[in-house]
């Protein structure tokens, strides 16, 4: 999957997990039930979700009644966190100094290298602006959050009968 629709999945599978705490069961949503909202593979949000756990932004849940649950409030959860746990590499594939045999692996002038850094950090400093809160709440005019609610909650018991 490509880098930018693992962070949007990334975001997706936040906002729901957020929905899932609030709802009536307050139950974490697996990997399958998430993959399923978000239509992709479980095996994508397991690998999104284990870079959000390392990024301590999610925590798991084993045993039944298991999956992922938010670590921190959605109100301190940045798109910039995200972003930065979900893409590990330069934007713009500038290479870090000196690789592991001492030489940079591709020179770029010098022009490139500081427009392509500038650019990068004037993308983290707007992400650092919007959290996982004010996705959601921005969303709710669009989505009607009831029915997410029923929807998530109606899966994770489907889930826990199954």
């Amino acid at each position: 999957m490509h880098a930018n629709s693992r962070f949007i999945v990334a975001i997706m599978a936040l906002v729901l997990a957020k929905v899932a705490q609030e709802s009536e069961a307050s139950e974490a949503v697996t990997s399958e039930r998430m993959a399923e909202c978000a239509e992709t593979h479980p095996v994508v949000i397991r690998r999104i979700f284990a870079s959000l756990r390392e990024a301590g932004l999610v925590r798991s849940q084993s045993g039944p009644g298991g999956g992922w649950r938010l670590s921190r409030s959605a109100a301190e959860i940045t798109l910039r966190d995200v972003y930065q746990a979900i893409n590990k590499e330069s934007v713009f594939g500038v290479p870090r100094p000196a690789g592991a045999n001492g030489k940079e692996s591709c020179p770029l002038p010098t022009i490139l290298v500081s427009c392509f850094r500038a650019a990068e950090d004037a993308l983290a400093a707007q992400l650092a602006t919007v959290t996982i809160a004010e996705v959601i709440e921005s969303a709710m005019p669009k989505i009607d959050m009831v029915t997410l609610k029923h929807r998530v909650s109606s899966v994770v018991e489907t889930a826990a009968i199954a």
